[in-house]
């Protein structure tokens, strides 16, 4: 692979293409870049979450204490975060739970607004009225992620059992820095 740095010096004579050779180095030199910064930045990020989600909320719980501060001013404290998914695959049966379990309201049906499940009627009355006046309809029924973490983040609060492995959720305890040393960092 030809060394980027190299491209620099393969510039025609007339001043306006000279030019445009330039600039057309200087884009592929910058897209380079940031795709190097680009990783860097996933790689930091990943580092960020092992030891946040990992590392200090599982050495936090071995030695028994929510809150810790260190002598040069780090405040930390383990929060609790929720996540939850539903995946395609497992789609109906998660709806069906939810109907059952009386939280059917929060599955929607999209067409151009949303319908709460139980206006099933009203849904496809509307679909067949822009049917047929010639409009390409198509209806999906969704649950927003935000509703169904708030949801289960809700239950499990509330100690009330469902299903995890059904709408892929997950309670994980994240530790946060809730206070810096301004003499550390120059703040």
């Amino acid at each position: 692979m030809t060394d980027p740095r190299d491209l620099a010096d393969v510039a025609p004579a007339n001043e306006g293409l000279a030019q445009l050779s330039q600039l057309a180095t200087d884009l592929y030199l910058a897209e380079v870049r940031a795709a190097e910064c680009a990783e860097v930045a996933k790689e930091a990020n990943e580092n960020v979450r092992r030891i946040a989600e990992g590392l200090i909320p599982d050495l936090m719980a071995e030695l028994g204490i929510e809150e810790f501060k260190t002598t040069n001013g780090i405040k930390l404290k383990i929060n609790p975060s929720y996540r939850a998914s539903i995946l395609k695959a497992r789609r109906e049966e998660a709806f069906a739970w939810l109907d059952e379990n009386g939280e059917g309201s929060m599955i929607k049906h999209s067409i151009v607004a949303g319908f709460a499940r139980d206006q099933d009627d009203e849904a496809s009355s509307l679909m067949e009225r822009l049917e047929a006046d010639g409009f390409n309809v198509k209806d999906e029924e969704k649950v927003e992620s935000s509703t169904l973490r708030a949801w289960v983040k809700r239950m499990l609060e509330e100690g009330k059992m469902i299903p995890m492995d059904l709408f892929g959720a997950s309670k994980v305890d994240i530790a946060k820095i809730t206070a810096r040393p301004e003499e550390m960092f120059g703040e």
